[in-house]
């Protein structure tokens, strides 16, 4: 029986050290973002630290690994809920924090081809906060109700910027 109570305060003591991030509600989440837009996941890539492009889908992110996956999105014709920028760029390269635990192909399994709202911050468009940022669709009306509470109207930000011509 002792060596039970040894083992359980071991399990205990060792989660935590266990990354954990506390849940925001999406309310929290609508009014900490600076950008809430809709866009196409077209690929999921991953780099090193000396941004190297990384293709073998086991390889994985997490504390004291030196990768970084990240989110390539086209943004959707109509897709800006909300910005404080003049212009959205019409594609955002988001990079997913590393001290999460993924490898690449499960995040291209989960991500890559999806339209998803997502909530950003900041000049470089990056996530708002750490965790629950990239929204299904059905979530829209919510949080354009949301955005009305806010005091932002949802159809009012600019359009994305103009693409890149060849």
């Amino acid at each position: 029986m002792k060596a039970f109570w040894t083992l359980c305060l071991g399990l205990l003591a060792f989660t935590a050290f266990a990354t954990s991030v506390p849940p925001r509600s999406l309310a929290q989440l609508v009014a900490d973002s600076d950008h809430i837009i809709i866009g196409k996941i077209t690929l999921v890539d991953m780099v090193d630290a000396k941004g190297r492009q990384v293709t073998n889908l086991p390889t994985r992110t997490g504390p004291g690994l030196p990768n970084t996956i990240r989110l390539n999105v086209t943004v959707q014709t109509n897709g800006v809920l909300l910005t404080n920028s003049k212009q959205v760029p019409p594609t955002l390269t988001i990079p997913l924090d590393s001290v999460w635990h993924y490898s690449l192909g499960q995040i291209k399994d989960a991500e890559e081809g999806q339209t998803r709202i997502l909530l950003l911050k900041g000049p470089d468009f990056g996530f708002a906060y750490m965790n629950g940022c990239s929204r299904p669709l059905s979530e829209r009306s919510e949080i354009e109700e949301l955005l009305k509470t806010k005091g932002t109207k949802p159809s009012s930000p600019p359009p994305p910027a103009p693409k890149p011509k060849s």
